[in-house]
């Protein structure tokens, strides 16, 4: 159950991670954010003996890591790019 445990956990963390980096349209990251959380939350409840607050505490923390990952790759414009090439300056936006 201990090999289990490990392996899902990298797979719910690195796969979650993963995942929400390759796919831009934002209605399909938040849909894949709550299937990640509840996907942790019920991973946790049943591979653990944790009582419902610890659940419910790890699945927020969890929850909030995504969230400031999903917020770091969504929203405003990337930044511009400043560089000389041949002595013009060029600026370039992603």
């Amino acid at each position: 159950m201990a090999i289990l445990s490990s392996l899902l956990s990298a797979v719910i963390l690195f796969g979650s991670i993963t995942s929400l980096y390759f796919v831009r349209n934002p209605y399909t990251v938040l849909g894949m954010l709550g299937g990640w959380t509840v996907l942790f939350a019920v991973s946790v409840g049943w591979l653990t003996n944790a009582k419902r607050d610890q659940v419910f505490a790890a699945t927020a923390a969890y929850a909030a890591v995504l969230v400031v990952f999903v917020s770091s790759t969504l929203g405003g414009p990337t930044p511009a790019q400043v560089f000389i090439a041949n002595g013009t300056w060029i600026c370039t936006q992603r």
